[in-house]
């Protein structure tokens, strides 16, 4: 008598339908991927062309590795996932831009200071304001209930202020005044950030 490979007890995996956890172990190895390669890429180039010039690329912020970490975390929960939107995922989408407002900000600082290079407030500027637009869609296209829609609802508005700021900074990479407006926008927006996920 044949024995089927597909029974009650595979059906779900981890509490996931099989199709569930399949989709959700694709976007796992996805991001995994894709973070392992971005970490590669920032190795491989150290000692390469800065400005037009022979140097050394500044080495990754503690920060930006932390968007990075938070935004597959939330990639992946959302991949795993249906229905509204869960307390907990949206607390990682606070987190997420709580991150960006703080790198931001050291950005923006260093801008103010006259420390930094154009080319890479640029590029950097225009990476977390990407980050922040993301995070603002994935926002505003979840559904969410009673207990958590005055959140998510301040969360979108905030990750679009991020966004415009970054703008900001990323059209006048190299302006000093602009610096120091910038890091205090994004020095409010961060504890914004902080008092939206003490809500939660």
């Amino acid at each position: 008598m044949s024995t089927s490979l597909v029974g009650p007890a595979t059906e779900r995996v981890c509490g996931r339908s099989v199709r569930s956890f399949i989709k959700w172990w694709l976007a796992l190895s996805t991001v995994m991927l894709l973070t392992s390669g971005l970490l590669r890429a920032r190795r491989a180039v150290r000692g390469g062309i800065v400005d037009g010039r022979w140097g050394t690329v500044p080495p990754m912020p503690r920060h930006v590795v932390t968007v990075v970490v938070i935004a597959a975390a939330g990639a992946v929960s959302a991949a795993g996932c249906g229905g509204p939107i869960q307390r907990d995922e949206l607390q990682r989408g606070v987190q997420s831009l709580g991150a960006i407002a703080e790198e931001g900000r050291l950005l923006a600082r260093d801008v103010a200071r006259d420390c930094t290079k154009t080319t890479f407030v640029r590029v950097h500027a225009r990476d977390l304001g990407d980050a922040a637009d993301h995070e603002a869609e994935k926002l505003a296209d979840a559904q969410a209930e009673a207990g958590v829609a005055t959140v998510k609802r301040r969360a979108v508005k905030l990750a679009q202020q991020l966004a415009g700021a970054l703008g900001d900074l990323q059209v006048r990479p190299g302006d000093e005044a602009t610096g120091a407006s910038v890091a205090g926008r994004l020095a409010s927006l961060a504890a914004v950030a902080r008092r939206l996920e003490d809500q939660l």
